[in-house]
């Protein structure tokens, strides 16, 4: 039986997504109440075609189907299953449309008024083209902000003004404790209690914005992000409340101290050191002799200044790139939200229970307001898009940050000989880090294929010295997510790489076409090919892809790329598996081959056809390891060294499936899993040396780069079958 705890979260059409505590189990499942006795675990379920939208503190009793925490990992990726952990969620999984059918046993409870709240703000909002915005704003529901709006606020660094961050409820507050100051005025004018006299004004006007910073916290639903902003602002409220002159590092560090004793995770969040290096960022600036001589607005733009150039580093270490228009969009945004935006859209709210009327006319004025902001976020990210800076090391952030610390505080004291070094130092290691002496670089000759952890679907990348080739782009679950945006993007932005030569789309297959589109919006792809060209042009604004072909080669940095399949000499194809393109990529002393999604239907001809021009020493398994292809004759022709599967976690279709593992096995092949292990690394060099007979290398997987102590690692990676190794 479910509690639903947390707000629905729209996914693609007839789709709810929501997080619901597990309070007991049916009597088939009752092996696992004891483990579960003194504990509820915290669950995600996603319900296709749901017949109602569960609400926050309702129980419903569902049949479901329920996996372990685990998720997609790929390097530059964001770690969604770091994410979940935060969130204190052990599982996921979906409501089954068969057996016992979903019934809600109780009402809301106390959540009720909260989802009153919740109903009343979208009607108020429904008509607006800021619907999304102005519901992420109140209560922190982000799930209707339209995938453009997202892109904008990411090209232009303003998506922590989008979000219920420590900004918004220290505004709130700021506005609870006006309030409460000009209440206590009043009260000592009008009225003669005697604790009114004896209460101090600051006082009663600092529990004012406490109360209204626990309101607005109470509206987003305590989500932890919230909690940790509440925490940041009640710390400054507190030095207050005991009458302590405030001292900004001390506070810093209270803030810190208590968010992580209260939720120790918060420590593996972005959003935490994000949070907390801006407010440092901050106090530093503010200590600078020139900005306590600057007038009020001249200290804005310093600390925007500060803000900007104090955060690139970590913002370039975390999404391997920095918004070039950021100094601008968020001069522009900030005293938007903090003296115009988020005032008026809470005055809205509050009138919205009083009067009709008069909230839709300040729903007009709203809206006309947030048009002109709109408009000019739109002609910045535009304008100046966005610098990749590739992937940085941690110790190569905390070496910036060190240095840029040690710059401002040398700046603050007197030491005038040593100003002039901090500053020298910062821009050369800016320098360095930027120009990536310390990223390892292919020789000509080499290659490196990387099969990117899309779930159930398939993304390749090949990096020669001097060019990229992708092979297929993931899913499409969504609007929002795909293959892309999950893992191909962020990839090749951690590489350094803006610009694709050469895109293959094996076939039309939403698992492997479902990121083009995505791809073709953000990076630069000079030729592209698919084995149903026609069907994928009909999906796209422009026509992009030509039909690959038999014959088809490029050749970049001594690499040879080569389309073996479709041909006019094999038979035609009969579904859209077998319409894949079949790519061999060599550099003649290495060869690695992806089929697709080809069938033993067309393995057979193109076997007679090559005989042994398939042998490669990497072979991508065909259809994701299904019994339908790799089939014995292939293995035979390809030989490989090792074999890959780019499969799901726990999918429905169990692929690989036993019948391919079994060939493999009989034939002493090793294989890994992308499930199992995230991406997958190899590097095919030129020569072989004695420690290595081959020219494949095993570079590493995403799970062995990035081992964590809470990740649920897969059975078919604990057990032995798999033979790679590590």
């Amino acid at each position: 039986m479910p509690q639903v705890n947390a707000l629905t979260e729209k996914g693609q059409v007839s789709r709810v997504k929501f997080l619901f505590e597990l309070q007991r189990l049916t009597e088939e499942s009752s092996k696992f109440d004891q483990v579960w006795s003194f504990w509820q675990p915290t669950v995600q379920l996603s319900w296709y075609d749901a017949e109602a939208v569960p609400k926050s503190g309702e129980v419903w009793r569902f049949q479901i189907k329920l996996k372990p925490r685990h998720a997609s990992l790929n390097p530059g990726a964001f770690d969604y299953e770091t994410y979940l952990f935060q969130k204190g969620v052990q599982g996921y999984g979906y409501v089954l449309d068969k057996g016992v059918a979903p019934v809600r046993l109780s009402e809301a409870g106390v959540f009720g008024l909260r989802n009153e709240l919740a109903d009343h703000l979208q009607r108020l909002f429904a008509e607006s083209p800021f619907q999304g915005v102005f519901q992420a704003l109140i209560d922190g529901d982000k799930s209707d902000i339209g995938a453009e709006d997202w892109r904008i606020m990411q090209r232009t660094g303003t998506i922590h003004l989008m979000a219920i961050s420590g900004l918004h409820i220290a505004i709130i507050a700021g506005l609870g404790f006006s309030l409460f100051g000009w209440i206590w005025r009043w009260g000592i004018r009008w009225t003669n209690w005697a604790w009114w006299w004896h209460t101090p004004k600051i006082v009663f006007a600092s529990w004012g914005g406490i109360l209204t910073a626990t309101l607005y916290m109470a509206m987003a639903g305590f989500s932890i992000p919230t909690q940790r902003a509440w925490m940041m602002v009640v710390t400054v409220l507190l030095f207050v409340l005991i009458r302590r002159k405030f001292q900004p590092w001390s506070a810093l560090a209270l803030a810190a101290f208590l968010i992580v004793l209260w939720h120790p995770p918060s420590v593996l969040s972005q959003g935490f050191w994000l949070s907390f290096t801006a407010v440092a960022i901050i106090f530093a600036v503010l200590r600078w002799p020139t900005v306590q001589r600057a007038p009020g607005w001249q200290k804005l733009l310093w600390i925007q200044l500060g803000l900007t150039v104090g955060l690139a580093p970590a913002l370039g270490g975390y999404y391997h790139q920095i918004a070039l228009g950021s100094f601008l969009a968020n001069l522009l945004a900030v005293p938007f939200v903090s003296l115009l935006g988020l005032p008026l859209l809470f005055l809205t709210v509050l009138v919205s229970f009083v009067s009709d009327t008069a909230a839709h006319g300040l729903m007009w004025l709203n809206d006309q307001f947030w048009s002109g902001l709109w408009w000019g976020l739109k002609f910045i990210s535009n304008r100046l898009g966005f610098w990749v800076v590739g992937q940085l090391q941690v110790w190569q952030i905390v070496l910036l940050y060190a240095v840029l610390f040690w710059t401002v505080g040398v700046r603050i004291s007197d030491e005038q000989r040593h100003k002039w070094l901090g500053g020298v130092l910062l821009v050369g290691l800016t320098v360095v880090f930027l120009w990536h002496p310390f990223k390892p670089v292919l020789a000509p000759g080499e290659f490196r294929v990387t099969v990117l952890d899309v779930g159930q679907g398939q993304a390749l990348v090949f990096e020669t010295e001097t060019a990229t080739v992708v092979y297929d782009t993931g899913a499409r679950w969504s609007d929002k997510m795909d293959g892309a945006k999950l893992a191909l993007l962020p990839y090749l932005k951690s590489q350094n790489r803006s610009t694709v030569e050469l895109l293959i789309v094996s076939h039309s297959d939403s698992d492997h076409a479902g990121g083009v589109a995505s791809l073709l919006q953000d990076v630069a792809v000079k030729e592209a090919v698919s084995g149903q060209a026609k069907v994928l042009n009909e999906t796209l604004e422009q026509a992009v892809f030509q039909p690959c072909r038999n014959g088809q080669a490029w050749s970049f940095s001594g690499v040879r790329f080569d389309i073996l399949a479709p041909a006019d000499s094999l038979p035609q194809p009969t579904n859209d598996n077998d319409a894949s393109c079949v790519l061999r990529v060599s550099n003649g002393a290495g060869t690695v081959l992806v089929p697709g999604d080809l069938t033993k239907r067309m393995e057979k001809p193109l076997v007679a056809a090559y005989e042994d021009e398939l042998q490669a020493d990497l072979l991508v398994a065909g259809h994701h390891g299904s019994r339908t292809s790799t089939s014995q004759a292939w293995l035979n022709a390809v030989s490989p060294q090792e074999v890959v599967f780019s499969s799901g976690f726990a999918n429905r279709f169990h692929f690989p499936t036993e019948t391919v593992l079994k060939r493999l096995e009989a034939q002493g092949i090793p294989w890994r899993n992308t499930a199992c292990r995230g991406a997958i690394q190899y590097k095919i060099t030129l020569d072989s040396e004695r420690i290595h007979p081959s020219s494949l290398r095993f570079v590493n997987s995403a799970r062995q780069a990035r081992p964590r102590w809470y990740a649920n690692e897969c059975e078919a990676f604990a057990e032995t079958r798999d033979k790679a190794g590590q």
